[in-house]
């Protein structure tokens, strides 16, 4: 009897944190990995400061992937509307998946992100010094480059970012994935 309760009791709580994520907690989201004189272009929320003055954490830069718009297309305009500058995308190179908890007192948009990350560079690049790259939203999304030899002492999230990041970078970006939208 008292495996029985158990195993109602577990059914019962999934079935309940099933129904409270609902489709709108989920978002998919396309993200860039911009590299230039061996460094890392990251964004970071303004707004959100340590007690140093310091950026809270980093993330790669990107968005949301609108409904009928490819990750490619969506990876494109988020930049683009976030920086003012276009950017090439060279490749599909990894992706990820967090979800995390929340409470009433939260002020997150949603509670599952599934990322497609691509590498990208912008279409002019200087060769000489790392580019200024100015947001067209400052009051949400800032940028920084950030030296991949000390990416690790930077608080990027997701955290599993930082084990994959080197991976991904020596990667060809010459993968049997393709975002191509199909509309019927």
């Amino acid at each position: 009897m008292r495996k029985l309760v158990y195993f109602v009791s577990v059914i019962f709580l999934q079935t309940i944190c099933v129904q409270n994520v609902l489709a709108d907690d989920i978002h998919v989201i396309t993200r860039a990995v911009i590299t230039q004189r061996n460094h890392i272009l990251c964004a970071y929320d303004p707004r959100l400061k340590t007690s140093e003055g310091k950026p809270a954490f980093y993330y790669l830069p990107g968005g949301h992937i609108e409904y009928q718009e490819g990750a490619v297309d969506a990876l494109a305009r988020e930049l683009l509307e976030e920086t003012g500058q276009e950017i090439l995308v060279q490749g599909f190179i990894g992706l990820f998946e967090r979800s995390w908890l929340t409470t009433p007192q939260s002020v997150k948009c949603h509670k599952h992100e599934i990322s497609l990350v691509f590498k990208a560079s912008f279409h002019e690049q200087s060769s000489d010094a790392l580019p200024v790259i100015t947001s067209k939203e400052p009051h949400k999304v800032a940028f920084a480059w950030l030296p991949l030899e000390t990416i690790d002492t930077y608080e990027l999230r997701p955290a599993l970012l930082k084990d994959n990041l080197e991976t991904w970078l020596a990667m060809s970006s010459d993968h049997a994935f393709k975002s191509v939208m199909h509309i019927k």
